[in-house]
């Protein structure tokens, strides 16, 4: 295995489409993503129909994605959850919870523009007042947007939805910090680009297995059913390996997160099915853990040490929490897409994604529906 990792000429013959190449880009896609926050004008006030919609400082935020367009939700909500008093909820479905109103800042994000799912919320986030911004790269959500005057956060196109992380998390701390909630954004950033720069060269295809964390990793991931296992605020990045490596690699994985795993999924240690003694756990620890929740981490390695085929331990880096988070991420990511050239597997195509959307499409026409109300919408204003 250490063979085809350390070989440039294999690493591309599988990855074709360059996915490797885009993922060593994400610290400079988070400096552009900066920017393009910085160049979104956001409105005091707009008017549809009989409704006026005013941006102020939201009390609540509510983030409308699903799939790679929903994990830089799950990494806002993590990292303000003590550091702001506006609640951060993810919404991963149709339509918006009952609790949004004109109080809530809304992120529409979806990073094709046509995901019916967050475009549906989009539509209902609009006539329910809230202070709604859309985040994609085109598609139908950019169109509404204009036709309706709704603020648009452009972002770059032509990579797939799970490689626009950067671009899809940047937007949101840094529009909300412009309406009043007092993230030092700026500064946060800047720490994130330095960390995730200093892992590029650790975590390249040019740097050797035994020097390479990632490839580390993946090799120790092949042929095992990985299963990620965090605390706040590392969740997200659990949530988002078990994505890459379905996604990228193409293999089932699971996360669950402490405490809460140890109220449950821990008796499905006590007698195991067979699979699981070809599971790989992965745990993410970062040294500043509150005492009680590195007793529950230590205590549930313990227990699980004698079943499981292997227990993979990420260690993130950064000076700033947000750094650490992200850098997890990444690190991650890279594994996931290391994982994919040793299965021999194109990590870039998502066939059955594709199909399904296409069978749905098919079956329920519900986006020509909301085009309609928009048309409503905006003839009405």
């Amino acid at each position: 295995m250490s063979k085809v990792l350390d070989s440039l000429e294999a690493i591309k013959s599988v990855d074709r489409s360059g996915m490797l190449e885009i993922q060593a880009k994400h610290p400079d896609f988070y400096e552009e993503a900066g920017r393009i926050a910085e160049d979104t004008p956001i409105p005091t006030t707009i008017r549809i129909g009989l409704r006026t919609i005013s941006y102020g400082t939201p009390e609540k935020v509510l983030v409308l994605g699903v799939g790679g367009s929903a994990i830089g939700g799950e990494v806002l909500r993590e990292w303000l959850l003590e550091i702001s008093d506006a609640p951060v909820i993810v919404h991963r479905d149709y339509g918006i919870p009952a609790f949004a109103d004109e109080n809530t800042m809304v992120f529409a994000v979806s990073y094709s523009g046509n995901t019916e799912e967050t475009l549906s919320g989009f539509v209902q986030a609009i006539r329910r007042g809230c202070m709604v911004v859309a985040v994609s790269s085109g598609g139908a959500l950019s169109r509404w947007c204009t036709r309706l005057r709704i603020p648009w956060v452009r972002v770059p196109e032509g990579i797939p939805p799970r490689s626009a992380l950067p671009y899809l998390f940047t937007p949101l701390m840094a529009i909300l910090a412009r309406q009043g909630l007092g993230i030092t954004w700026r500064t946060e950033l800047r720490k994130v680009v330095e960390a995730l720069k200093r892992l590029r060269s650790e975590l390249s295809p040019e740097k050797p297995l035994e020097k390479n964390p990632a490839k580390a990793i993946a090799q120790r991931l092949f042929g095992r059913i990985p299963i990620a296992y965090a605390a706040h605020p590392y969740f997200c990045a659990a949530q988002r390996l078990k994505a890459q490596l379905n996604e990228n690699a193409k293999v089932f994985a699971k996360a669950e997160a402490f405490p809460e795993l140890n109220h449950n999924e821990i008796v499905g240690w006590e007698k195991p099915f067979e699979e699981l003694s070809n599971a790989a756990v992965v745990v993410y620890r970062d040294g500043y853990e509150k005492p009680w929740i590195a007793a529950r981490i230590e205590a549930t390695l313990e227990q699980v040490a004698g079943i499981a085929a292997d227990i993979i331990e990420i260690r993130p880096v950064g000076e700033e929490v947000l750094a650490r988070m992200l850098s997890a991420i990444y690190l991650g990511d890279y594994a996931s897409l290391y994982l994919a050239v040793l299965r021999n597997i194109d990590p870039y195509p998502v066939e059955s994604i594709a199909k399904l959307k296409q069978r749905l499409a098919e079956k329920v026409r519900l986006v020509e529906s909301l085009e309609k109300q928009v048309g409503e919408l905006a003839s009405s204003s």
